[in-house]
Order: C-alpha cells, then structure tokens, then sequence
C-alpha cells in the first residue's frame, strides 16, 4: 500500500510541475495553443518526464547494490587471509627493523686536507679554527685580485706529474682510438692536484689490507666464492673530462693492483666510479654492505674520493657559475679548495681480527650506524629564508639509527662553515634537536679550516667522527652541509653495540 501511495504522490507532483511550467512558457510567450499542443504538453509530456524519473531512480538503485556486491565479497576474502597476511608482514617489519639499526666497522680513516694530513690534526684545526683559507699567491679572481684559497701544503706536484705521464699516453691513446674529443685535451692542474692528495690515504689503504692478506688467497677445499673482496668505490668531481677521470681511474686501480705493493689479487678487486658526490658514494657503501650482511659474504669496502678547485681553469668555472667568493660581490660564495679521503669498511661477517694478528688488542677505529640522506627543496645558497627542515629531518633520522639518547650524543662534527648561511641552517637543527651541544666545546668545523667542498668533504667528516668518537670514547653525530642541497648525518661510536655484536 505505501509503494502505491507512494507512486501516485510522485505521478501528481510531477504532473503539477510540468503543468505548471508549461502554462508560465505559454503566459509568458503568448502562444496560441492547438489541440495537439495540450496533447502533447499537458498530457505526454508528463508521462515521459515521469518515466525518465523512474528509470534513473533503477539504475541508480543497480549500480549501488552492485558496489556493495562488490566490495563485501573483497571483505568476505580479505578476511578469510587475515591470519596468513597478518604472520607474512610481521616478519619483513622485524627484518627491517633490525637492518635500520645495524652497524658497519670503519678499520682505516685516512685523510690529506689544507688543515692537516690526520683526522686528529683535522679535529685539531677545526678546534682553533686555524689555518683558515688565506689570499693565495698563485690564483686571482677575474678582476685580478688574489682569491682566497686553502690548498693543501707541499703537495709533490711536479714530481707526481711525471709519475703520470705514462699513464696519461696510454688513457690518450686509448681514448683516441674510439675517436674521443677530450684525448686531445690537457690535464688541468687541479686534477693533478687532486690526486696527488689521494697519494698519501691511498698508501695507508693499501698497508691497511696488509694484515689480511690470507683472506685473500685461497687454501685447500677452498674455493673463490669463499675468498674475502675488496670493492673500490671512487668519487671524482663530474667537472673533470672524460681524460681526468679515466687518468685518477688507471692510476688508483694500478695503485692498489700493483703485486709489489699489494696483498690483495687484482681479480679479488670490485670497482665502481661515480660522480654524484661524497654523500651519495657512502649510500652506494652502506647499501653494499647491507647486501653482503643479508648474503652472509666477507668484503671489506674502501671508499675513495679526492677534489680541487685550485687551478685557473677551476677558479674560472666557479666564476662561470657565479659561485667564487669575493668579498665584496659575493661574499658568501665558494672558497677554492682541496682534499682527499680514504675510508675501509667491512662487512658484519668479517673477522674481528686479522689471521694470526700479533696484536689481540687490534679492532676497528669505530663503529657507523646507517645514514640518513636527504635533499633540500632549493639550494641552500638561493635567496629567501634560510630554513633547517631537511637537516633537521637527517639528524633526527641518524640519531633513530643509532637509538641513542640525546644526551649520548656527545659532539658533532660537520663540514659548516661562518661565511654562508649554512651556519644558519646548522645551529637552526642543533639547537633544536641538540641542545646540549655546547657551540665552542662540543662542534668541530671543518668548513672553516678547508674552505669549499667537494667529492671528498663528506668523507673527511665521517673520518674525523670516527677519530673524534675513538678519542673521546663517546658517540660523535657526523653532519655534511657543504653542498647545496644534500644533507648527510650518521652517527659514529668507539663501539659495537651489544645487540649488533650478539648477532655477529
């Protein structure tokens, strides 16, 4: 009975609309109506508008009882795997978990900077501030006054060069004959310079692998698969022609291949080249040695990276780049500088100790938890307001690796400087998140001591973390700033937490 009264109501109010629109149309437009128009208007029309409501009325009624078919038989099978799916995504959550919060051992942080041929004599600089980048005798800006410079004293330059020479023909050649432009180009002499810098960590390196030279070898019911590796990761400037990187290339792999010098058989040598920066290199390491912790492999890691900008041709393009400080222009610009880093790192599955070690003592210089990295929306050096969101982001994520308190953090180092506005950005995240930090006592500067950064200022901080960690026996946050848009952090530890060594 309801469905009938029901039906009736609609029919009459819709009829009265019609009606009552029609006769307004025929008012307002004077028609003179015929027969067939109250026909057509007053009795069909109705009808059809009545019909048109009742069919849309059903289809929407279909569509919706359909939509709910549908999505209670999506429930009906979601619910009879919950117990499965609930067990299944338990165990990837406690296996990530567990990786976020792993540790890699740092046996060799070697370093060649303005301030200093050490980690400790880095720290030492950045704690007096001193030397700090000075007007250079050699390189002028484009106006023909002496920049300021920090280069790394008594490079053997010439001497270097010469060592180069051979090994600059056959790169020439080589290139030559797939018809490369650059073989015809010169070296700068910044590239020169770089690696120069990157003699002396190579030399520690590659006496640092000395001790495990048994590793390396194979022994009775042995075989290659169960042999240590050494994978080589090298960070060169992306400035440098296709001449300069295939050079420092040869001249590293000929470096630690050379069987007079090295313990390690070049065919257990792994290598990768890339020019993304220091930040990126030491994610392209952390994520090699999280595959080898999952693949239960022995490899030790040797990060390298070396960078210069002292040359002319160098200088020239920062000022391309309207990027060159000068103190009345561009005070907030990049000063030319230099450095070289060598950092080595194992695997969790490699041993404590060297195979017969003398020393029962011997154990990695630090610990590292993960990094956390991140990029800024802009460049740090653009105009507008200097905002700490990102690396207070990094350091936030760094200090939940480690799951350290606050209060356990009890330095920082970091590649800042007191020119820019990352002095801004850096005591902006720090006070904020660290505010225990004391800014003279407790924060080691490198940006001030080594003017600009490069490939391997990255590196040299986490160097000097780890040396700085070892010396004062406390955990030391690792902070890079200097490039415009990535941000690093990482925290370093004079030990293996107990939960990381159980596992081991």
């Amino acid at each position: 009975m309801k469905r009938v009264i029901n039906g009736l109501a609609l029919t009459v109010m819709v009829t009265c609309l019609v009606w009552v629109a029609v006769l307004w149309h025929w008012q307002s437009t004077r028609r003179d109506m015929s027969i067939e128009d109250i026909v057509l208007y007053m009795g069909l029309l109705p009808v059809f508008a009545l019909v048109l409501i009742v069919m849309t009325r059903w289809a929407w009624r279909s569509q919706v009882a359909r939509r709910a078919e549908q999505t209670a038989g999506a429930q009906a099978s979601a619910s009879s795997n919950t117990s499965a799916s609930t067990s299944a995504a338990q165990l990837p959550s406690a296996s990530d978990a567990a990786q976020r919060h792993a540790v890699h051992a740092v046996w060799l942080a070697a370093l060649n900077s303005p301030a200093g041929t050490s980690a400790d004599e880095l720290l030492a600089a950045a704690r007096e501030g001193q030397p700090r980048p000075d007007l250079d005798s050699e390189l002028t800006d484009p106006d023909g006054q002496p920049l300021m410079c920090a280069r790394v004293p008594d490079l053997p330059v010439n001497d270097f060069a010469a060592e180069l020479a051979p090994i600059i023909d056959k790169v020439r050649a080589r290139l030559s004959a797939t018809g490369h432009a650059s073989a015809y180009d010169e070296p700068d002499d910044a590239m020169v310079r770089a690696i120069a810098a990157l003699q002396a960590p190579l030399d520690e390196a590659i006496q640092a692998l000395q001790p495990w030279a048994a590793l390396f070898q194979p022994s009775e019911g042995q075989g290659a698969q169960d042999l240590g590796e050494v994978h080589v990761l090298i960070a060169l400037p992306a400035s440098w022609t296709p001449l300069e990187q295939q050079i420092a290339e040869d001249w590293i792999r000929l470096s630690l291949t050379n069987p007079e010098r090295s313990a390690v058989p070049a065919s257990r040598f792994a290598w990768l080249r890339q020019h993304d920066g220091g930040e990126a290199l030491w994610l392209q390491a952390d994520q090699l040695l999280m595959q080898c912790r999952r693949e239960q492999r022995r490899a030790l890691v040797l990060l390298l990276a070396a960078h210069s900008d002292v040359s002319d041709v160098a200088v020239q393009r920062l000022a391309t780049r309207q990027a060159l400080f000068h103190a009345g222009h561009n005070p907030k610009g990049h000063m030319p500088g230099e450095a070289a880093c060598a950092l080595m790192l194992a695997s969790a599955d490699w041993p404590s100790l060297p195979p017969g070690a003398d020393d029962p003592g011997m154990a990695p210089l630090a610990w590292v938890h993960r990094p956390a990295l991140a990029r800024r929306d802009k460049s740090v050096d653009a105009d507008g307001k200097v905002l700490s969101t990102t690396l207070s982001q990094v350091i936030e994520q760094a200090q939940a690796a480690s799951r350290l308190p606050t209060p356990d953090v009890a330095s920082l180092v970091c590649d800042g400087d007191q020119h820019t506005v990352r002095s801004t950005e850096l005591f902006g995240a720090t006070l904020a998140l660290l505010p225990d930090l004391d800014a003279i006592e407790d924060m080691r500067l490198t940006g001030t001591v080594c003017a600009g950064p490069g490939a391997a200022t990255p590196l040299a901080v986490i160097a000097a973390a780890c040396a700085h960690a070892r010396a004062t026996d406390k955990p030391v946050m690792a902070l890079s700033l200097g490039d415009p848009f990535a941000r690093l952090a990482l925290v370093a530890r004079p030990d293996q937490p107990e939960e990381d060594a159980a596992k081991a």
